[in-house]
């Protein structure tokens, strides 16, 4: 159960992909109005891709904090449930 744990605490937030930017080389082709268009893009892309990045890791670290706080307290349980040695001197 502790290697449960320590497995658990390990884990870290893998974010959704990033959007890639415009390529300089291949934007020189297009017009003016198109590299405004394709920078609009980008940039919305980014914005949805922040929101949607932030929404993630909230869900996530709400469950990762959910799952390590179950284990520990089933590890607390355990613990004090576990038996205790008798020693025969006390009676």
């Amino acid at each position: 159960m502790q290697n449960e744990l320590r497995q658990l605490r390990a884990e870290t937030f893998i974010p959704p992909a990033k959007p890639t930017p415009i390529d300089p080389e291949l934007a020189q082709r297009y017009t003016q109005e198109d590299r405004d268009l394709d920078e609009e893009r980008y940039q919305r892309s980014l914005r949805d891709w922040e929101q949607l990045h932030a929404e993630r890791y909230r869900l996530w670290l709400a469950d990762h904090t959910q799952r390590e706080r179950a284990l520990e307290l089933k590890i607390q349980g355990q613990s004090v449930k576990a038996p205790q040695p008798c020693d025969p001197q006390a009676f």
